[in-house]
């Protein structure tokens, strides 16, 4: 997991926010309480997914609980109780995937990744206790990286057997919720179990393809595997049609079979909260990868597309995956004049000027709420995907055409 399971604020419901901040502090003042304050500086947005999804399912929620904030002392924080089930859960997670990360860094060759994995082996040891304690295990997780490594050092192995470590993990990791103590009934069931599986497998193999599409220039310039790239005569990292197509392809297969997943569980709390980061900004940041991937293969300086077949292929997978709209085209190339009163910079040639500022959206963010002035835009927008909407702001987490604001892309030419 990679630290992407985070809420999509531009469009979160007040008590949702509220709930994530709860549980966010909630498991900041559980790594103090059951490890260490030094511990603290682990908490992520991952392991505060799996405490969500944890509560949402089990029968009691969390009870709430305050603590002073490490960053400053002078405020209170609401937090879920680090005494909960769903605290103690995603608390020990959380530490066993630092030592994952770790153990991974190691295998690449960090010897302080590798110092300092044994330096902390107690608190590891700790965590695997507090899931005994609990009446579950990750036990067989272990050694996780070591799995991954084999796979990815494999003959060119194919995008889906390299996202099965990650998804047969997270698949894993899901499954034993319906173990903890305060599972009701109904979630014991064969069905409710299976469900469980492959939600996590479908969440997995998502994380992993953005992540791959995300880094796969970079891995490509540093010669490190990536599911998008076979092998040369010399063994580096060279760019192949068919796996790009074929992790587009799982992503999107993926992408889509998570709304009927969630749908299936059998939530007492939470769902909207866990729609929105996974049917919100999970699929912005995935489309946003895919966008970058796109760029790099079909419109880099130095393009790594070297015939026009390959383009079309390319153009082909991609395509599958962008942004559809579903306005008319002549809706999309309409572009509206300032009404009286409205402020900002306006061009009158067909796509040659930035929008005018502080137009609300549906969604009440002010385009937008998460910086000081993002709307279409005081900052640069460059992630344009030729003429069909800007992908997103460089200077926050929101999607111009997620939040309605964008009719059509003024950043570029096209």
């Amino acid at each position: 997991m990679f630290g992407t399971l985070k809420p999509h604020r531009c469009q979160l419901e007040s008590a949702d926010s509220q709930a994530h901040q709860n549980f966010y502090c909630g498991l900041c003042k559980s790594l103090d309480v059951h490890f260490s304050p030094f511990h603290r500086a682990l908490v992520n947005h991952d392991s505060v997914f799996v405490a969500l999804v944890t509560d949402g399912l089990l029968e009691n929620s969390a009870t709430r609980s305050s603590c002073r904030c490490p960053m400053n002392p002078l405020l209170s924080k609401d937090t879920a109780a680090a005494s909960e089930t769903a605290m103690k859960f995603a608390t020990a997670v959380q530490i066993l995937l630092a030592e994952s990360w770790l153990a991974d860094r190691a295998i690449e060759g960090s010897s302080l990744a590798g110092a300092t994995r044994r330096l902390f082996s107690a608190s590891f040891k700790k965590a695997h206790r507090m899931l005994d304690s609990l009446g579950v295990s990750l036990e067989p997780l272990q050694h996780f990286e070591k799995w991954q490594h084999a796979v990815e050092t494999h003959a060119d192995p194919t995008p889906e057997s390299a996202a099965e470590p990650t998804a047969r993990a997270l698949g894993y990791i899901m499954t034993q919720i319906a173990k903890l103590p305060g599972a009701p009934k109904q979630l014991k069931t064969e069905k409710n179990q299976s469900d469980l599986h492959e939600f996590g497998r479908a969440l997995g193999r998502v994380i992993y393809y953005t992540d791959a599409l995300e880094d796969v220039e970079k891995d490509q310039k540093k010669a490190q595997f990536n599911p998008c790239l076979d092998s040369d005569e010399s063994g580096r990292p060279k760019l192949s049609t068919a796996r790009f197509q074929s992790c587009l392809a799982e992503l999107q297969h993926n992408l889509h079979a998570l709304p009927n997943l969630i749908q299936q569980l059998p939530w007492l709390r939470h769902q909207s909260l866990i729609e929105n980061i996974l049917l919100k900004q999970v699929q912005i940041q995935s489309r946003d990868a895919a966008h970058k991937a796109h760029r790099w293969f079909c419109g880099g300086e130095i393009s790594p597309v070297l015939n026009k077949g390959e383009f079309e292929l390319v153009e082909d997978a991609f395509d599958k995956i962008k942004d559809e709209k579903d306005e008319p085209e002549d809706e999309k190339k309409k572009k509206k004049r300032p009404e009286d009163g409205d402020d900002g910079d306006y061009d009158d040639g067909d796509y040659g000027g930035r929008r005018w500022n502080k137009k609300k959206c549906d969604a009440g963010c002010n385009g937008c709420d998460c910086c000081e002035d993002c709307s279409l835009c005081g900052c640069d927008i460059n992630l344009c995907s030729g003429g069909e909407g800007c992908v997103s702001f460089e200077c926050c987490e929101c999607s111009a055409c997620e939040c309605q604001i964008c009719e059509l892309c003024c950043c570029c030419g096209d």
